[in-house]
């Protein structure tokens, strides 16, 4: 049988992964950043510029797959408070093996965890429709990659792209077939570097009734990850009310 442990060991699981989606979302902005704007790298990139060269940060080989993980990680918290001090509801089938672990506790604590999920079914449900959770189900359950979008207006052009289509890392001016000095003179400019920024980015939201509905994707991720914050502090109050100081055991 599972050894019982404190509550705050199982908190700690639970911050972890928090931890891990700040984590995520914060390497997200690091991948947009310039190399020059970016610790450690920003003499190398100025002079390498300085001689005229193209200085990318190859930022599209990582943004997305930072952003799949922080929606992973988000979306994981309630899952993880439910099994910690609730009763999930996958333990309620006979057919898994969870099912056999719950009842294998003591009466006194299936009693705790079942009150104790009555109270956070609620928050439970409504962090389940939050915008980034039903984006997060399509990314993971349908689609396999995150329906982002970025729109980079460059000094030539506008560019459009996402985690199938990334937009070229740099822009040149069109050159017109001529004699004109000007133009011939144009020709010679060095190739301009496509530089997204945080505001360039958007994130498509299904909706149960119409079409999905664009929204700021750092925005979006921040207000997600506020969201997490204030779930674990009323799941806290929960577990003092329901739990107090008394052992549980891990799933």
């Amino acid at each position: 049988m599972t050894m019982q442990v404190s509550a705050e060991e199982l908190w700690g699981g639970i911050e972890f992964k928090l931890d891990e989606a700040r984590y995520f979302l914060n390497e997200m902005s690091v991948d947009i950043r310039p190399l020059r704007d970016q610790p450690g790298s920003s003499q190398f990139a100025a002079l390498m510029e300085s001689t005229g060269a193209l200085v990318g940060n190859m930022w599209q080989a990582k943004f997305y797959y930072h952003l799949d993980a922080f929606l992973v990680a988000t979306r994981a918290v309630p899952d993880i408070i439910q099994m910690c001090f609730g009763q999930d509801g996958v333990t309620k089938s006979k057919k898994s093996p969870l099912n056999k672990w719950f009842y294998s506790l003591k009466n006194s604590e299936q009693k705790r965890r079942r009150e104790f999920q009555q109270l956070f079914q609620p928050d439970y449900n409504n962090f389940r429709k939050l915008p980034l959770s039903l984006a997060r189900n399509v990314t993971v359950h349908r689609r396999g990659v995150p329906q982002a979008e970025v729109q980079v207006i460059g000094r030539y052009g506008v560019y459009k792209g996402g985690p199938l289509a990334g937009i070229p890392s740099a822009e040149s001016r069109p050159i017109i077939a001529g004699n004109d000095p000007a133009l011939q003179w144009a020709a010679t400019l060095p190739p301009q570097p496509v530089e997204p920024s945080a505001n360039d980015f958007t994130f498509e939201i299904p909706q149960q009734n119409g079409p999905s509905q664009s929204i700021p994707l750092f925005t979006g991720c921040k207000k997600y990850l506020e969201d997490a914050v204030q779930l674990i502090t009323r799941a806290r109050a929960l577990y003092q009310q329901k739990h107090a100081s008394q052992p549980l055991t891990p799933p």
